[in-house]
């Protein structure tokens, strides 16, 4: 009943972010030791407040629960946050490295159990391909990499209809990158028709 209660998700649509915030905080002196509490409250904060006060919050339910999966994937989404934050920082392309790396290990211990880890990784994935690489080459392999992980998920999580979704959201952010070579081959071949011959 308590980790009901104290699920940052039920809570922000309950009562709303602020409220939850105060709520958390006025726990902490009864609920410090316990590594359930940490975790939604830095929860919280990564879906809608700042990445600090998450990261300090995570930190803790990282040092009393360094293996639990949740708390794990809860660092994953993280990392991809401050990369996403700051997307033209020199730490972002290795955060998100980090992230990806750290849920990708987490997937082959725990995926068949759990689809969280999967959309997290598929959803943050997608926004970094979208806002924070621009090499082409980097996108296609990132990308690809994304489509072969959430198709993963896809089987074996048949009815999970979001991720189903996300699969099409990525390959039909792979099939742009095709699409705009091709309009941009076409282009130039109007630009240069000598070189169409």
């Amino acid at each position: 009943m308590l980790r009901t209660l104290l699920n940052h998700d039920f809570l922000a649509r309950s009562i709303y972010p602020e409220a939850a915030r105060n709520l958390y905080g006025s726990l902490e002196s009864l609920l410090s030791w316990d590594y359930h509490y940490w975790l939604q409250r830095g929860s919280l904060e990564v879906e809608f407040g700042d990445a600090p006060l998450a990261e300090n919050f995570l930190n803790q339910a990282r040092g009393l629960a360094p293996d639990d999966p949740f708390v794990q994937t809860e660092w994953g989404y993280l990392l991809f946050k401050k990369a996403l934050d700051h997307p033209v920082s020199i730490e972002a392309p290795a955060l998100v490295e980090e992230a990806t790396l750290l849920l990708e290990d987490l997937i082959g211990r725990s995926g068949v159990a759990d689809s969280y880890p999967y959309h997290v990784l598929g959803s943050q994935g997608l926004s970094w391909a979208r806002r924070g690489t621009h090499i082409r080459p980097e996108k296609e392999r990132f990308l690809a990499r994304l489509i072969r992980i959430v198709n993963e998920a896809c089987t074996r999580f048949p009815r999970a209809g979001e991720l189903q979704q996300l699969l099409k959201d990525i390959k039909r952010e792979s099939l742009m990158l095709v699409t705009n070579d091709k309009n941009t081959d076409v282009s130039t071949m109007d630009m240069f028709p000598e070189n169409s011959q």
